[in-house]
Order: structure tokens, then sequence, then C-alpha cells
């Protein structure tokens, strides 16, 4: 947070010194080796959902709108196990929850894009760009999380209460009102393709949008582990992202996006899993089915325990292992 660009944004990732320059260098004479590579050149790229969290997730744009929820998620969930925040990084905090509350945001997609000109952002959908529900999310979660913050160290928000209060609450209701598809039942993708899934809605309990057990989560949860031929995302355990024969990302081909429905997504399914656990609490079949699930899940490990990104329709991984 102390690293700030000049216009109050923030990059996705920064070196483990806290340098920006993270130059992107394909490692070619390693055979054996498919696409390795050091550094990251999406260091630069805005992707919003670091702000608020990666979410709801629609619930959950700018450059780093994102950013900055998943970063006042962490610092907020840090609160319960780390040193107590001091005064000049809870100042750092609510400069950030002021430049994403004040922001004017232009039309967005819901998962996690931000303006035409960020549409590389997030390993991200960059087709054309929606209205946005999850962007809206996140501006929410980095607002939640400082008001979260104050009230739990007791710090000061200088009059900005009721404004911070305001626009969580005014966030809120337009994602229910705009996202919502009541003829599917479903948290579309974006407010302008209602008819349209993306797994990253299935984060809502996990930011605090609302818990699993809410009924417009479950009907959405439930459409998600129907299988694509019926319209949903989940097969053989596993859950896609989105569906990319109805949702333009702009990469076009079976190869191109991280995101693709022909690949299964790693995180969408554990967000799933989690989403059954928790709504499981009070229906217990769906505890059931978390639990088969992510047993199922264990057998996409690699050798040493490590799952890709993604995994392909023939078990094979894909990307860089990171979980």
């Amino acid at each position: 947070m102390q690293s700030q660009n000049p216009d109050g944004s923030l990059q996705i990732m920064y070196t483990i010194h806290g340098g920006k320059d993270m130059e992107e260098i394909e490692l070619t004479h390693l055979s054996g080796h498919k696409d390795s590579s050091i550094g990251n050149g999406a260091a630069d790229h805005l992707q919003l959902d670091i702000y608020g969290t990666n979410s709801v997730k629609n619930l959950l744009d700018r450059p780093t709108e994102f950013v900055v929820g998943e970063l006042l998620d962490f610092v907020y969930l840090s609160q319960k196990f780390a040193r107590p925040l001091g005064y000049d990084m809870w100042l750092a905090v609510r400069d950030l929850v002021d430049c994403r509350r004040d922001r004017e945001l232009p039309p967005a997609r819901l998962v996690d894009m931000g303006s035409a000109e960020q549409a590389e952002a997030l390993h991200v959908l960059q087709g054309p760009v929606d209205t946005a529900s999850n962007s809206s999310s996140s501006r929410r979660v980095a607002i939640d999380r400082g008001l979260r913050l104050a009230e739990k160290r007791q710090l000061p928000l200088g009059g900005r209460r009721q404004k911070w209060l305001d626009a969580r609450d005014a966030l809120y209701e337009e994602i229910q009102e705009k996202a919502w598809n009541p003829k599917r039942g479903i948290y579309s993708q974006s407010y302008d393709e209602p008819d349209i899934l993306d797994s990253a809605v299935l984060v809502a309990p996990l930011v605090f949008f609302c818990p699993a057990s809410d009924p417009r989560f479950l009907s959405t949860l439930k459409e998600i582990l129907k299988s694509p031929e019926r319209g949903g995302l989940a097969s053989n355990s596993l859950v896609y992202r989105y569906d990319t024969r109805l949702s333009d990302d702009g990469v076009g081909g079976e190869e191109g996006s991280l995101r693709t429905h022909q690949r299964f997504h790693i995180a969408g399914t554990l967000w799933c899993i989690e989403a059954l656990t928790r709504a499981g609490e009070y229906d217990r079949p769906l505890l059931q089915q978390a639990v088969r699930m992510f047993e199922d899940f264990l057998g996409y490990s690699n050798h040493v325990g490590l799952f890709t990104e993604e995994v392909s329709v023939a078990g094979e991984g894909w990307v860089a292992s990171a979980y």
C-alpha cells in the first residue's frame, strides 16, 4: 500500500523487495518444461478484484479495483492473526477506500473487467465490455473491509462512516437488482448478459455478500452444478469458469485464455466445494456432495500434490502449478 502509483492505484503484484519491474522472460533453454518463464508480463495490467476480492467475485473498475478488494480483504483477515494495524497503515487503507468509493465507474464486466483499455486484466474476459457485477462487488468489499477494520480496531474515520455505509449499501442493492436474473434464478456474469453463468459468483459467501444458505445463492449454485448440456458449468466433479460458447472472452479458440470452457477451472471448483460445504450446514445432502466432490478433486493433483490452474477434459494439467 505504500507503493501506490501516482493516481492512487496499485500494481497487481510486486517483487519480493517491493519493486515494480517484473519483465517476463521465457526460459527456452529448459528442456522438458513447457512454457516456462520468470517474471510476469501482467504485473502492470489492471486487475480490479485485488482491491476488494477476487469476487462476487460478483459478487462482487478501473485499474486495480479488484486489486484493492483483495488487498483490503487480506488486511482485514490479517487482523485476526497478525500485528494490529498502525495509524500510518490505517491512513493508507482509508485513502484506498476513498479512492474506490469516489470513482465513477464506466460500464464493465460483472466478474472482472474494467474499461475497454483494460481488456487484458485478470487473465480475463477480453470481449465486449458490459456493466459490471463483480467489479461492483469488489468495490463493495473494499468499502466493507474499511468499515470493519475501523470498527474492529476503533480507528478514526474522520466523518466518512456514513458516506462509506451509504456507498456499500447502494452497491449491494445495485448488485441484487441488476445482477440477479429472476427468470433463470441465477446471479449472472454481467448486468447486460443476464443468462450467462460464471463460477466466480461462488465466492459470494466468502466475501460476506450473502450466506451460502441464501435462496438466490443456492439457486445459482444448483444451476452451476448442472452439466454444460443442461446449461450448467460442472462435470466430473470439476467446474468450468464460464462457457465461452456464450461469453466472448476476446481470445477465441480452445487454447486462448486461462478461463475457457474447454478446460476446468481449479479455483472455481474449490469455490464450489466451499459453497457446498457452507450450504451443507443447513442442508446435509449438500455437505455430502461437497465431500464427494472434494475427494474426486484430489485425484487431479500432480505427482507432488500440487494443482494446476486448469485441468483439461482429459485430466491434463494446464498453466503454472499454483495450488
